[in-house]
């Protein structure tokens, strides 16, 4: 049941940080934000900061105290905890470990399907930049290694995928054992990298793919992924986006301790709670409480799934 309730308390392993080797509930009372893009924008609609699913929680978790007003402010009650990232033992002890990476490649973490058609778009920016090592995304890690795809010998690198409880963990002890990042695409990696005092660097390649992006309609297949009442507010969110100049204006111009402490702040470090705190806010302890969110996160799972 718990795998049908999938939460956003559960994206890259947030909720093991929290609840460790003790069994997970079977739902949450709070979602827990695990995506730092929306913040970009001056103030995003409630119907992209909080998951369609989960809209009925009592409890919505979120970075920082700038994104509790935005929601207060369109009647969505909210508290600052810090993004699930901030709550990994690396970040939490803050401490750079030996520099297993000096240049790690990220390129984009597809949600639709492997991208092997980029493959070779991706071993031309290892060879130009000098990358001893390529971070990918679930579907593409699994995709390379078991068909044995060459990466002219650079380490590849297992990243992010949702379901896995580990992927949080392991990020951030790649970052803590890194030198530097660049990458084609905006996303957390950017956050996630700056805050552990990693030199980040979006490259000129992300021109390209944005262009490619726009001629295959990527942000029209997003939305329609929204159940329609959303597409709407999702539409908007796209059409409020400044640009790839501007996602490489906000992290290349910046040193990285201006990076850090900027990363640091999106990710709402300073907001951290004790891990106790935030199990409270997740957990349900009337049972009528729990049969009555996890049967209404069944609902919407359906009625969202068929746009009803």
């Amino acid at each position: 049941m718990r795998k049908i309730l999938f939460q956003e308390a559960d994206f890259y392993g947030a909720s093991k940080l929290i609840f460790g080797d003790m069994p997970l509930p079977i739902c949450y009372q709070a979602t827990w934000m695990h995506g730092i893009a929306p913040v970009f924008r001056e103030s995003p609609s409630s119907d992209i900061l909080i998951h369609y699913n989960e809209r009925h929680l009592p409890i919505h978790l979120v970075n920082n105290k700038k994104t509790t007003k935005i929601l207060n402010d369109q009647g969505v009650k909210s508290i600052a905890v810090g993004m699930p990232y901030i709550y990994t033992k690396a970040h939490s002890e803050n401490k750079r470990k030996n520099v297993l990476f000096k240049k790690i490649f990220m390129p984009p973490h597809s949600i639709f399907c492997n991208q092997k058609n980029d493959y070779d778009k991706w071993r031309a920016i290892i060879k130009k930049y000098d990358c001893d090592a390529i971070c990918l995304g679930g579907s593409d890690y699994s995709d390379v290694i078991n068909k044995k795809i060459n990466f002219e010998g650079v380490k590849i690198i297992k990243g992010a995928y949702a379901r896995d409880d580990s992927s949080l963990t392991r990020m951030s002890e790649m970052f803590y054992s890194s030198s530097e990042m660049i990458t084609n695409v905006s996303g957390s990696h950017l956050v996630y990298a700056a805050a552990s005092g990693v030199k980040v660097k979006v490259i000129d390649e992300i021109h390209e793919l944005s262009d490619e992006r726009l001629r295959n309609n990527y942000g029209l297949k997003v939305m329609n992924s929204f159940p329609g009442k959303y597409q709407k507010s999702f539409a908007d969110h796209l059409a409020t986006d400044k640009g790839v100049n501007e996602i490489m204006l906000r992290w290349n111009s910046k040193s990285s301790k201006e990076a850090g402490e900027y990363a640091n702040y999106l990710l709402g470090t300073e907001c951290r709670k004790d891990p106790k705190i935030i199990k409270d806010y997740l957990m349900v302890n009337n049972k009528i409480k729990k049969i009555s969110i996890a049967s209404r996160l069944l609902f919407n799972k359906v009625n969202n799934k068929f746009n009803l």
